[in-house]
């Protein structure tokens, strides 16, 4: 009967996302859709036997695991002997130069390397999101179907205490950071979106008591709003005593619907600190100009174009602009497109001239000279380090490369 339902949600895994998927039991396949898969992946990072999968033996969640030549796979090991692996699959495009450096250590034979060079540009290419929400319906689809364990009949067993990760389930880090840059942006419209999507995953579980678990849980979002709102200028002892507030108003209250809603209030008032203290700073002209820069970031706007839009001289508007924000208008919009730039760089696999175009840059060469002025680095530098960190926090799962089996090289997620 278990048999049947790990093929039931084998397949139903592959005709949701259209990967190949493999589904073991010990060393023996089960089931292969497609029923052909291009030979030259057999003898890669997860082709074979589970045995043979870089991935860790006792981890109970889906694992991802970064291939030698950059292919990816989801492996999860099951209950009973089972294993299951999704892919190979792409992310990201390898630049010739390196397709061919990786070829050259891991394919001896020249036309090896062309049949596998063959074989990579034709795998399908998933988005973050994509990517992202096929783990999760992994986890879904199997853990759901886990046979229950006949606790009665075993003996006791340290390790059948589960682990930390499996009792306390947080969002995804990055998730958490992009509320956080919302509420210091003042953006409150994607701060309550990002926060309703955070809000569909499934909450930390922080006690046994479901009211006392879901106030635990606000107060955790109480200080990360604080900060949050101390990181966009709002002042420290007022952020601290509206914080100590909320905690307060939490603690008063009994109902669940109403704690959950609270949640989203506090997001607004820790935004209206924030604007509250930077309004507090400057004129009502100033004001008019940021608020039509941010509306307007990704179009072809200039201090002229503002002045004329708010009925003001643009000399007297860059004058003003710089003596009460302590930087150019002009600085402003670049810097919070490079801004932008950030998060096209991070999240996706947009070409450097397109980024730049889509950012109102005149040239990519303008782009890259700019980013690296502000950020201290060049885009591709940062689409480097950010974009691994990125994954890493997203996904919520270790990350782990082909040579990790080897020892000799580690791929592994940082704690968030």
């Amino acid at each position: 009967m278990e048999h049947e339902r790990w093929l039931q949600s084998a397949r139903i895994l592959h005709y949701a996302v259209r990967l190949p998927v493999r589904l073991y039991r010990q060393a023996e396949l089960q089931l292969s859709l497609p029923d052909l898969v291009e030979p030259v992946w057999n003898s890669f990072s997860c082709g074979g036997a589970p045995a043979s999968w870089p991935v860790e033996p006792n981890c109970s969640t889906a694992q991802y695991v970064t291939g030698r030549t950059g292919e990816r796979y989801i492996c999860h090991l099951l209950e009973d002997a089972y294993a299951l692996c999704v892919g190979p699959f792409c992310m990201d495009s390898l630049n010739d130069k390196e397709l061919n450096r990786l070829l050259k250590i891991y394919v001896s034979s020249v036309r090896d390397r062309d049949s596998v060079r063959a074989a990579i540009q034709s795998l399908k290419r998933l988005s973050e999101d994509c990517f992202f929400y096929t783990g999760q319906l992994l986890q879904m689809l199997f853990n759901a179907f886990a046979p229950p364990s006949p606790i009665a009949a075993q003996p006791f067993a340290p390790e059948s205490i589960p682990s930390a990760d499996a009792l306390y389930r947080h969002p995804p880090y990055f998730l958490e950071r992009e509320v956080s840059q919302c509420i210091a942006d003042q953006d409150e419209k994607n701060a309550l979106s990002i926060l309703s999507e955070i809000n569909r995953l499934q909450r930390a579980n922080l006690s046994d008591v479901p009211l006392r678990s879901l106030k635990n849980s606000l107060i955790c979002s109480c200080s990360l709003f604080t900060r949050a709102a101390i990181a966009g200028g709002a002042m420290p002892d007022a952020a601290f005593s509206h914080s100590d507030t909320c905690i307060r108003a939490i603690e008063d209250m009994h109902d669940m619907e109403r704690l959950a809603e609270y949640e989203y209030t506090m997001v607004r008032e820790f935004i209206h600190l924030v604007r509250r203290r930077k309004e507090g700073g400057v004129s009502a002209v100033i004001r008019a100009a940021i608020i039509y820069a941010n509306e307007h970031l990704l179009e072809p706007v200039t201090v002229r174009s503002i002045a004329e839009s708010i009925f003001v001289n643009p000399s007297y508007l860059s004058s003003d602009f710089k003596q009460e924000v302590g930087e150019s208008l002009s600085h402003y919009i670049r810097r919070k497109r490079i801004r932008h730039a950030e998060k096209l760089l991070r999240e996706g696999n947009d070409s450097m001239a397109d980024i730049a175009a889509a950012c109102q840059f005149c040239s990519q060469s303008h782009f890259i000279q700019v980013f690296k002025k502000i950020r201290g680095l060049t885009p591709e530098q940062f689409r480097r380090m950010e974009g691994t960190q990125y994954r890493q926090d997203r996904y919520g799962f270790r990350i782990h490369t082909a040579e990790d089996k080897d020892e000799t090289h580690t791929h592994r997620a940082k704690p968030a």
